[in-house]
């Protein structure tokens, strides 16, 4: 079965991850971290990607972008991924694939961008890496809790309720969108309001629903908290 094209819309927030192949690590040292940032940077600059959010874990990576064309989201990260698989392959004098198949992304609407971005800084927490977000360095949350200079552009949210607070809203985990997006992410879906993805099927001509595996039932309903 082919597998479904990637829904991308421009000017949206869209949650972007990807996995070392077969979960292996990544990254191995402060070296290859910096040259993928600015690899990053660079591929980000040229295809006019806005990044606001951004975690580096040891076996995968998450981001919060808006792109300003359809094709962005893939052109930055395909570009900045294959150049850096070809750069640690040659450093390691290595072969293979680093990477686990393409990235995933879902789209997601403003009004759930901060708890999106809470999750992507709440990773660190999550693996038992950092006892606070602010204190792993390869995160978007130092910029964000202690102004510091983020080694990934960021743009900041213009909207954003919980500036000055940010440290004790990162304080909270958030179940619901932790389970939502990684359902939603490694489904190619999108997460918002009932009303925002009816807009979303319309305007893309195919449904946002969450299937379970098994017999479909004769009438699906989207629900927006997926379990």
């Amino acid at each position: 079965m082919p597998r479904k094209s990637r829904v991308v819309i421009p000017h949206h927030f869209h949650h972007v991850s990807q996995y070392g192949n077969y979960n292996q690590a990544i990254f191995d040292g402060h070296e290859d971290v910096v040259f993928y940032c600015e690899t990053i940077n660079r591929y980000a600059v040229s295809y006019g990607l806005q990044i606001y959010a951004f975690c580096l874990m040891n076996t995968h990576v998450h981001f919060l972008v808006i792109p300003p064309e359809s094709g962005s989201l893939a052109r930055t990260f395909n570009t900045a991924h294959m150049q850096y698989s070809q750069y640690r392959n040659r450093k390691h004098k290595i072969r293979g694939h680093l990477w686990q198949g393409r990235f995933l992304s879902c789209v997601i609407e403003q009004t759930f961008a901060e708890r999106t971005m809470r999750y992507i800084e709440r990773n660190p927490v999550r693996s038992g890496i950092v006892a606070y977000p602010w204190l792993y360095k390869w995160s978007s949350a130092r910029a964000h809790t202690d102004k510091d200079t983020s080694p990934i552009h960021l743009h900041h949210l213009s909207f954003n309720q919980y500036s000055g607070e940010w440290k004790n809203f990162l304080m909270d985990e958030d179940e619901e969108i932790c389970r939502e997006l990684r359902i939603k992410t490694r489904r190619g879906l999108a997460i918002g309001s009932d009303a925002y993805i009816r807009q979303l099927e319309e305007y893309c001509k195919r449904s946002f629903v969450v299937l379970n595996p098994g017999r479909p039932r004769k009438k699906q309903e989207y629900q927006i908290s997926a379990s």
